[in-house]
């Protein structure tokens, strides 16, 4: 091995995280060439046929149905990674993983490429989204070690303003949230034609309502291509997910790229939801806890 890939394996057992054993690292030195390739659409080139674009519809043969495109998500708050629970942001604590014992961004999403090698990470900004200020530094930091890596960020954009700064900076791909969006115009915001930047729409669900400041449950034309349906009640709670919500949203946008998100447990929902035609699932507390593991990842997520 080269000795700075040595030094590189060395510096990796940072205090915290000294249980993740040379194999894995070893795997994440093997990803990092790949994730220092060009960002998609700045090289002008389409991505490689082995790395499938994070809205590519997957077309994976698969005795359950297909493979999914499972996105861990990161939930930053004041600079670390909190387990976030039913929504309740108050009550957030730094997250407890038997993948790493810290919870600085970089060494969390360090284990989780460890563990399989996503293509896409899912950021909640929860300063941002509660008008906290915000983890832009953290988020610009993963960037850098990342760059081959698409981020999906959720930094609460409630008006064109915040979605240009945002997008000024580069780093990544805004997730509007119905919680915070004020106004359903900024879905066809002119910026977000550009292929680099193409959105993401989270339905945000509190209970059986949508948390939405206009009437986007019965006006499906306005939702773009990528849609998250996020029920915050099942977030960190291990209820499952909700696939009859996911059902109704199939039945408004049957050709949407449709991500579930709050609740997921195990392989056997993972298993439900390919069977239901979803295209991936947002997932962090199965991930920390060890319920979805890599054997797991490997029948059912895409790579």
């Amino acid at each position: 091995m080269h000795p700075g890939r040595q030094a590189w394996l060395r510096e990796s057992r940072v205090p915290g995280c000294q249980h993740l054993d040379t194999r894995l690292l070893r795997q994440v030195d093997h990803q990092r060439p790949q994730h220092h390739l060009p960002f998609f659409g700045q090289s002008g080139r389409e991505w490689p046929a082995e790395h499938p674009s994070a809205g590519d519809i997957l077309e994976n043969k698969h005795p359950h149905g297909h493979l999914l495109q499972i996105i861990p998500v990161l939930d930053l708050m004041g600079g670390q990674v909190v387990h976030a629970v039913a929504g309740d942001r108050a009550k957030y604590t730094p997250v407890r993983s038997i993948l790493c014992r810290v919870s600085q961004p970089e060494t969390v999403l360090a284990a989780l490429l460890a563990l399989h090698p996503f293509r896409t990470a899912y950021v909640a900004d929860l300063d941002a989204i509660q008008g906290q200020g915000d983890n832009f530094h953290a988020l610009a930091a993963l960037r850098r070690l990342y760059p081959r890596l698409q981020f999906w960020v959720d930094a609460g954009f409630t008006d064109a303003v915040a979605l240009e700064r945002f997008l000024a900076r580069g780093l990544g791909h805004p997730v509007l949230g119905t919680e915070s969006l004020e106004d359903a115009d900024l879905l066809s915001h002119p910026s977000l034609a550009r292929a680099e930047d193409f959105p993401v729409l989270s339905l945000d669900f509190r209970g059986d309502s949508l948390m939405a400041a206009a009437d986007l449950w019965n006006t499906p034309s306005l939702w773009p291509e990528h849609l998250i349906a996020m029920t915050l009640g099942r977030v960190g709670t291990g209820r499952g997910p909700d696939l009859a919500r996911l059902r109704a949203i199939r039945r408004k946008a049957p050709d949407a790229s449709l991500y579930a998100a709050g609740g997921i447990r195990d392989a056997a929902d993972l298993q439900s939801l390919a069977k239901l035609g979803v295209q991936g699932a947002l997932v962090a507390t199965a991930l920390h806890s060890g319920r979805l593991d890599a054997k797991a990842l490997s029948r059912y997520a895409s790579v």
